[in-house]
């Protein structure tokens, strides 16, 4: 059985330090959230430490933009995700055409 990790992440946001939003595709826009990249890669089979790191990444290239579209973010994601955890990858593709229609 695979241990689970509690851990937490914080991110300051200071004066003139606005979060950037995302356009769903259902036409809803909503904050970013490194928590939402990071438990997706992790319900896709990715350690704590990776699904981490590629949410910082992520959340770095769209820092400052006023508006990120969300397949923006989710082909970034699965391009990091394929250069480094295939078995992830494909999980995410899998739960992404079952429950989204998506391929």
């Amino acid at each position: 059985m695979r241990s689970r990790k509690v851990f937490r992440i914080l991110r300051y946001v200071g004066p003139g330090d606005t979060l950037t939003k995302v356009r769903k595709r259902n036409g809803k826009e909503e904050d970013f959230s490194k928590m939402k990249i990071v438990s997706a890669l992790i319900k896709a089979g990715s350690s704590v430490e990776l699904a981490d790191k590629i949410a910082e990444e992520c959340e770095s290239k769209f820092r400052g933009r006023e508006y990120v579209e969300s397949s923006e973010i989710r082909e970034f994601v699965l391009s990091k995700l394929k250069e480094v955890e295939k078995y992830s990858y494909e999980n995410w593709l899998r739960f992404d055409l079952k429950a989204k229609g998506l391929g």
